[in-house]
């Protein structure tokens, strides 16, 4: 039984269990997906980070490598695109469980439209474990994480997470070489 299972059926609080490594990746909470319009999928899923960063690189070339790995922290990578590819993998029961680039409530909580959805993303929970980058000297652009989530008013831009302030902001990610932190998700009962 991992960690995570043992951990909850203990009746531990999620606060207690967030930052763990359940050996399925840093656990990063609970999870609802919803659509940019704020329209709930009705899903749920426990939230796994990966305990390194990917690296500095454009959005494709990040979305190549992920799907590139093969037995990363015991996982395949996957790609989708972006996040509505990503939602139709989950309504459709094609994702099979392995690292994916996050989407913008993931990263910051907020939705692409500045709505607050996820609770316990990862900027919330930066300094419990998850060594994420949150220095701009320390890196140019390390402390700025890709998502997978379209900017709805500039629709060939995608969502970044400045993980030195919490906000998110746009990305050109044909442009910015910037970090990605790949997530993974297990179904969970919503």
């Amino acid at each position: 039984m991992s960690q995570l299972k043992r951990s909850m059926s203990a009746a531990q609080p999620l606060e207690q269990i967030l930052a763990e490594d359940t050996g399925e990746g840093i656990f990063a909470g609970i999870w609802h997906p919803s659509r940019q319009d704020g329209t709930k999928l009705g899903l749920a899923y426990h939230l796994f980070a990966a305990p390194e960063d990917l690296g500095i690189m454009k959005f494709e070339a990040a979305g190549r490598e992920i799907a590139a790995r093969k037995d990363w922290y015991g996982w395949h990578g996957e790609f989708f695109g972006h996040e509505a590819q990503l939602y139709s993998a989950l309504l459709r029961g094609i994702y099979c469980g392995g690292w994916i680039i996050p989407t913008i409530d993931m990263l910051c909580g907020t939705n692409s439209h500045g709505v607050m959805v996820h609770p316990n993303h990862l900027y919330k929970n930066r300094e419990r474990g998850f060594n994420f980058i949150t220095n701009p000297a320390s890196k140019p652009s390390g402390h700025l994480y890709w998502s997978c989530s379209v900017m709805p008013q500039a629709p060939a831009n995608i969502w970044a997470a400045n993980f030195a302030t919490g906000e998110p902001g746009n990305g050109y990610p044909e442009i910015w070489s910037i970090n990605c932190r790949p997530v993974r998700l297990k179904e969970c009962a919503p």
